[in-house]
């Protein structure tokens, strides 16, 4: 079936086109009584406004179709049919040379907030819609259907690929089964501009609604027959308990019998009663009276007794007080003998040491005065020595001066001088002079 056999919906009051590009069907368009494009490109919209009001009234919508309203970025590709606000995965398989020309921010709307100016027109029904977008039939068909326009169209034609052309987007399949399960039959043919986009066309397949309405006929039937015999049911329970409830009202009137019998006897016990509570109460009262005396007195004694307690407390508070002041005195008393027992340990502690170091002092005077005996007989030893040594050095002067005047009387004597008569040094050698 080519695209032409899609092309003849007949007169409608409206025409919805979403996705229509630059323009739409001429022929559509003169058949209905407002035009209604939809188109996301800023260029393209805009080229649509100028076709528009050179070929039939209404209006053109810049937006792309999306199930929030809200702001999404355009890609617009080089076959403007492929743009979308969804990433292509299928498209760049179909069409290989696609290149993303710009991204453009445009505004998202529902399908169903489209309508909302042309709620009433499209609810007397014979209105048309064309789904130019192949990604987004789907999305449009349920978002219609969910708010019960999809019913007042009575021409819809959708495009759609073999496969997804972008990422979440819809295919032939999708849209066949949601058709099957919303009672729409779908013939398909190829686009005669796009020989790779199927065009569908939707009919509303009165049989299927036939069938499922008469399935259900049926249900509600089982249903109503449940019913029935569930009443049948309870009529029969309420009829035995009907019996019972005699039964019981027979029961209930003897019990009303015997109860009227218990009052009349609660009534005197209640008489004799209040009289022995009248006869209480006032020997109560005359008791309470008599306790309240003795209240008084025993509050005046507490009062008497509480002046007194107060009395022997602030004298205690004063004795506490002085009590207070002398242990302060005491303390301070305390506090300065114990400075002064340590003045005296300090003191005994510096006597000690002085005694220590006297006797230090001693035992070095001692030392001393060992050393300095000691030295003073090496002095005697050495002075003594020094006189020998002197003596013999002028006895030796002595014979040199005589062997100088006369020889030979030096060399006898020289001869009489024995080692015995040398001086002898504190080292132990002999001197040879």
């Amino acid at each position: 079936m080519s695209q032409d056999e899609h092309l003849d919906p007949g007169g409608m009051p409206l025409l919805l086109h979403i996705g229509s590009g630059a323009s739409s069907d001429a022929a559509f368009c003169a058949d209905a009584d407002t035009v209604l494009l939809v188109e996301p490109d800023p260029q393209l919209a805009q080229k649509a406004r100028v076709w528009l009001s050179e070929t039939a009234q209404g209006r053109v919508v810049q937006a792309a179709v999306a199930d929030s309203v809200g702001q999404a970025a355009l890609n617009c590709v080089s076959y403007a049919k492929m743009s979308s606000v969804r990433a292509m995965t299928g498209a760049l398989d179909l069409y290989p040379g696609l290149q993303v020309l710009r991204a453009e921010q445009v505004a998202t709307v529902r399908p169903r907030d489209l309508l909302q100016e042309y709620e009433g027109e499209v609810r007397k029904g014979g209105c048309g819609l064309i789904v130019g977008a192949p990604s987004e039939a789907y999305l449009v068909l349920s978002d219609l259907h969910a708010s019960g326009l999809l019913a007042g169209f009575g021409y819809i034609q959708i495009d759609a690929g073999e496969h997804p052309l972008h990422e979440g987007g819809a295919s032939k399949a999708t849209c066949e089964t949601w058709a099957r399960d919303h009672n729409y039959s779908v013939q398909w043919g190829r686009s005669a501009a796009d020989p790779n986009l199927h065009v569908g066309r939707l009919n509303y397949d009165w049989s299927a609604a036939y069938q499922k309405l008469t399935l259900l006929k049926e249900r509600l039937e089982a249903d109503v027959r449940e019913a029935r015999q569930a009443y049948k049911s309870a009529v029969e329970e309420v009829s035995a308990c009907s019996d019972s409830l005699e039964e019981a009202l027979t029961r209930l009137k003897s019990k009303e019998l015997e109860l009227e019998d218990v009052q009349e006897t609660l009534a005197a016990e209640n008489d004799a009663l209040r009289a022995e509570l009248e006869s209480s109460k006032r020997s109560f009262e005359s008791a309470l009276a008599s306790e309240q005396q003795a209240l008084k007195l025993k509050t005046e004694q507490a009062d008497q007794l509480n002046d007194s307690y107060l009395k022997e407390r602030k004298d205690r508070e004063s004795l506490e007080s002085e009590l207070k002041r002398l242990q302060a005195l005491i303390q301070d008393e305390m506090q300065k003998n114990q400075k002064l027992l340590n003045e005296v340990e300090d003191l005994r502690e510096d006597n000690r040491l002085s005694l220590r170091m006297q006797r230090m002092a001693q035992a070095d005077l001692a030392d001393l005065q060992s050393r300095f005996m000691t030295l003073a007989t090496e002095k005697s030893q050495l002075e003594e020595s020094l006189d020998k040594i002197s003596s013999y050095m002028k006895s030796e002067i002595s014979q040199r001066r005589e062997i100088g005047v006369n020889p030979g009387k030096a060399k006898k004597k020289s001869k009489r001088v024995t080692s015995k008569e040398r001086p002898i040094s504190k080292s132990g050698e002999s001197s040879d002079g």
